[in-house]
């Protein structure tokens, strides 16, 4: 599947429903937005946000910043439509690999969880686009992901759910942007997981029965998803489970790094 279409495609009858139930009422999701909005500095007054989405992160900014002129760019005409319209924010459609800006129109660029899902050759150029439009940006990434995959019933193509095409790690931040230094880096830790559960995760794919494809998961093949739930929410749990989830969560786990957020400055 084309990279632009598969990111115009909206599975499910809501996608306002969708939105919320993956970001806006995810308390995680919000505090990490909030976040990057928060480590905008003081003095930045025209702020870029690639690959902003519905504009979230752009309609946090307004709030906490109204002085700030913010525009985003999004390459799914869909996405920018819906935070148009939910938000009122500037959305610009564009692609990360050719920004329609001058250089340095910007003082800061924020990229948050964009380049993972950029393929080979579009992932080069967002990183040359984003150092070129503002001296500083602020880029959120997965830190030291384990990539896991599903396979698509329909051809069988095995990939990440979340359609991340790549991990980093210290190394690959210190030099992520051209002729930019990192300036600060702040990881976000999360629980592990039990012990054997990713090492028996791993085996079972191994004999070939990966996990399957989560409703909503569009295949990037063939472009084949599960029907969403009815009423376009989250599958139900049936009590035993909810039981069982609740138990352990109260088991202590090792922390993990989850997710980096990295400042960068020219020069």
């Amino acid at each position: 599947m084309e990279h632009a279409a598969y990111y115009e495609h909206a599975v499910g009858a809501d996608p306002d429903a969708a939105l919320r139930r993956r970001q806006l009422d995810n308390p995680r999701e919000m505090a990490r937005l909030r976040g990057v909005v928060e480590a905008i500095p003081a003095d930045a007054r025209r702020v870029l946000d690639v690959g902003c989405g519905a504009g979230i992160a752009l309609s946090l900014l307004a709030r906490a910043r109204p002085e700030v002129a913010a525009t985003g760019l999004e390459l799914s005409a869909r996405a920018a439509d819906t935070g148009r319209r939910l938000f009122g924010v500037d959305i610009v459609q564009g692609s990360a690999a050719a920004l329609p800006f001058a250089d340095d129109a910007f003082d800061v660029v924020l990229a948050t969880e964009l380049l993972e899902h950029l393929p080979h050759g579009i992932y080069d150029a967002a990183r040359r686009e984003l150092a070129r439009v503002a001296p500083r940006a602020i880029i959120t990434v997965p830190f030291r992901e384990r990539r896991a995959q599903v396979q698509c019933p329909a051809c069988g193509c095995r990939f990440n759910p979340f359609y991340h095409l790549r991990s980093f790690d210290d190394a690959d931040l210190a030099g992520l942007l051209p002729g930019m230094r990192r300036a600060d880096l702040h990881i976000t830790w999360t629980r592990g997981f039990f012990p054997g559960i990713r090492a028996a995760r791993r085996l079972k794919a191994a004999l070939g029965h990966p996990p399957p494809l989560p409703r909503e998961t569009l295949c990037p093949q063939c472009g084949f998803h599960r029907p969403p739930a009815a009423g376009d929410g989250p599958e139900p749990k049936r009590p035993a489970r909810r039981l069982l989830y609740a138990a352990m969560a109260r088991i202590p786990r090792p922390r993990r790094p989850r997710w980096a957020r990295a400042a960068y400055a020219r020069g």
